[in-house]
C-alpha cells in the first residue's frame, strides 16, 4: 500500500488535470470514448485552427495505414549518430524503479533483484540530446495531429529500460489499454535492436476500435487470444533507431526480455496536459537545438515561449 501510495503521489504533479484524467477514466466503450474525443477535438480547434498545416499530403497513405491498425512502424526519422547520442547521455543517467520508490536511485551497474524496469528521470529526459527535435519531427506531427484530428500536446517524455529477469511480467508488461486521455498517441524509439527475445512491445491490431476487453485491467495473453484471435497479435521488433507510433487505447504490453536488456523512449501526444506532466515550463526555447521555432501550443507543456 505504501509503494503504491509513493508511486500515485509522485506522479500528481498537476491536481486539475489528476481530476480531469479520473473523470475520462470512468467512461468506457469505444463508442462512448471516441464521441468525447470528437467533442474535445472540436473544441481545441476552435483555438488552433491551423492545424492542417501540420499533415503532409505525402503522409496521407501512411497516415490510412495508421487509422486502420492503430499502429505504425518508422525507421526513417533518426539518424544511426543521433541515436548514439542518445545512448551514450543516458548510459551513465541513474535510474528509480517507479513501482518500488523505496529502492531509491541506482545505475545499470546495481539493479535491484527485483526490479523489472528502470526509468529515468524527467530532468534527465529533458535534456536528453534531440528529444525536442525527435518530438517535433515534422513527419511524426504530420502523422499524429492527422491522426488525432487535431493540434497534440506533448506530454510526458519518457525513458526507462526493461531488464532481463527471470520473473513473472508485472504491470504493463502485461495487455492492457491506455486511459491517459480520451485519445492519445504514443511515440516508441528503441534504443537497442529488439528481437523476439529482447522484450518487443506487442500490440493488438485493431483493438483500439474494437470493444472487447475495455476493463481498465491487466489481461492474460490468453484472455487476448482468446477475445481477438492470435492472427490480431503483432509482435514490434526492430534495430535501434526503430520508431513506434501507436494508439494505446488499443491493447498492448511490453513483454519481459529474456537474452538482453531493452531501452527505449516514450513521448506521449495527448488532447490535453495530463496529471503527470510539468505543471509549468521546464526548458527554455533558446536552448532547444540552437533555438530553432516550434508551435507554441504543442509544446506549451514543456518549453518557455
Amino acid at each position: 500500500m505504501l509503494r503504491k501510495f509513493l508511486t500515485h503521489m509522485s506522479l500528481m504533479k498537476n491536481p486539475i488535470a489528476w481530476y480531469r484524467f479520473q473523470i475520462q477514466r470512468r467512461v468506457v466503450g469505444v463508442y462512448n470514448r471516441q464521441k468525447m474525443a470528437q467533442k474535445n477535438v472540436r473544441k481545441i480547434n476552435k483555438k488552433e485552427s491551423d492545424y492542417h498545416q501540420l499533415i503532409d499530403k505525402e503522409d496521407l497513405t501512411l497516415l490510412e495505414n495508421f487509422k486502420s491498425e492503430g499502429y505504425i512502424c518508422l525507421t526513417d526519422i533518426l539518424t544511426a549518430q543521433e541515436v548514439k547520442d542518445i545512448n551514450d547521455y543516458l548510459e551513465h543517467q541513474k535510474m528509480f524503479d517507479s513501482y518500488r520508490l523505496d529502492l531509491g536511485e541506482f545505475d545499470k551497474n546495481h539493479v535491484p533483484l527485483e526490479t523489472h524496469v528502470g526509468n529515468f528521470n524527467s530532468n534527465v529526459m529533458i535534456n536528453c540530446p534531440h528529444i525536442f527535435y525527435l518530438a517535433n519531427h515534422p513527419k511524426i506531427l504530420s502523422l499524429v495531429t492527422g491522426y488525432l484530428g487535431c493540434k497534440p500536446t506533448i506530454n510526458n517524455i519518457l525513458g526507462w529500460r526493461s531488464f532481463v529477469i527471470n520473473a513473472e511480467p508485472e504491470h504493463p508488461q502485461n495487455y492492457h489499454r491506455d486511459v491517459d486521455d480520451w485519445k492519445l498517441v504514443k511515440l516508441f524509439l528503441y534504443l537497442t535492436d529488439v528481437d523476439m527475445d529482447s522484450g518487443p512491445h506487442y500490440y493488438i491490431k485493431g483493438s483500439a476500435y474494437n470493444d472487447k476487453c475495455t476493463e481498465i485491467r491487466r489481461f492474460t495473453d490468453d484472455e487476448i487470444e482468446s477475445a481477438f484471435g492470435k492472427e490480431t497479435v503483432v509482435p514490434h521488433t526492430g534495430l535501434k533507431g526503430t520508431i513506434i507510433l501507436e494508439d494505446t487505447y488499443g491493447v498492448h504490453k511490453g513483454a519481459v526480455p529474456k537474452s538482453q536488456d531493452r531501452s527505449l523512449i516514450q513521448i506521449v501526444y495527448s488532447l490535453h496536459p495530463l496529471p503527470y506532466s510539468p505543471i509549468r515550463p521546464v526548458k527554455s526555447l533558446n536552448g532547444v537545438i540552437n533555438g530553432e521555432k516550434f508551435d507554441k501550443y504543442i509544446n506549451r507543456v514543456y518549453i518557455k515561449q
